[in-house]
């Protein structure tokens, strides 16, 4: 049986659910309770998946949730548990966009203590993170340098496409080339029929906010167009992942 690792190398994101100061002002009281305890209900199902898998495999991830803060934490530095926890970004962001919660976040690498008995949390790699996705400036998840490094066995996998080389918006720089975790594949897996796209859900924040936090928006959305067309490495010659086009 395999045990968690109260510190160690590993995994860590940082995810930030953008206005809840604002929201917590504007809304009853109630009514944003509603929506915490119905992502408290998601944010559970990661960490049931972790215990049940804890006991026979690598690639475990465990969260924290306070406040407007999520934190995700892998067991180990092996590559399962990195394809673990951009998996849960992913399907945490889309989560998240669907029940109108803007999030941003990014994925750092390092030595991190995470005593979960003892609510201890803190390292360099949770530095790492929070810092750089202050710097973000769009809805999506962006990979730390410390993880870009261990990204290579992952990218190779053609089965596998939530890791996306982006010219990613920042706050002071504009236009930097990342690595970001792609969360619209959730539309291919899901299978759309009548269910909304990942560019509606998108597109209903524009009914949440007004001037210049509008910029979040439009960043996004020029994202998730993007994500419907072949995409280059810049390290290679030939496309790192194929997506689906609308004459395919």
């Amino acid at each position: 049986m395999r045990k968690w690792q109260k510190t160690t190398e590993r995994y860590v994101a940082f995810l930030d659910i953008m206005g809840f100061k604002d929201r917590v002002f504007r809304a009853r009281h109630d009514d944003v309770l509603k929506v915490m305890e119905k992502l408290s209900i998601y944010i559970k199902s990661i960490k049931s998946n972790a215990k049940a898998r804890i006991k026979v495999r690598r690639g475990v991830t465990l969260p924290v949730f306070f406040s407007d803060t999520i934190l995700l934490v892998s067991n180990d530095d092996s590559q399962e548990s990195l394809e673990s926890i951009i998996r849960s970004c992913s399907w945490l962001t889309w989560k998240c966009l669907s029940m109108g919660l803007p999030i941003k976040g990014a994925i750092s690498y390092g030595t991190q203590t995470a005593d979960f008995n003892k609510s201890i949390h803190f390292g360099k790699a949770l530095i790492d993170a929070y810092s750089l996705q202050q710097e973000v400036y769009f809805y999506g998840v962006v990979f730390h340098d410390s993880v870009e490094l261990k990204l290579k066995n992952i990218l190779t996998l053609q089965y596998r496409n939530e890791c996306i080389s982006y010219d990613t918006p920042f706050k002071k720089v504009g236009k930097i080339k990342h690595y970001v975790v792609d969360w619209t594949i959730i539309d291919e897996l899901k299978g759309m029929g009548g269910n909304p796209t990942c560019l509606d859900i998108v597109n209903e924040l524009y009914l949440t906010v007004s001037g210049e936090p509008r910029k979040y928006v439009d960043n996004t959305v020029e994202f998730v167009n993007s994500m419907k067309l072949p995409v280059t490495s810049p390290n290679t010659q030939g496309p790192l992942f194929h997506r689906k086009t609308d004459q395919q």
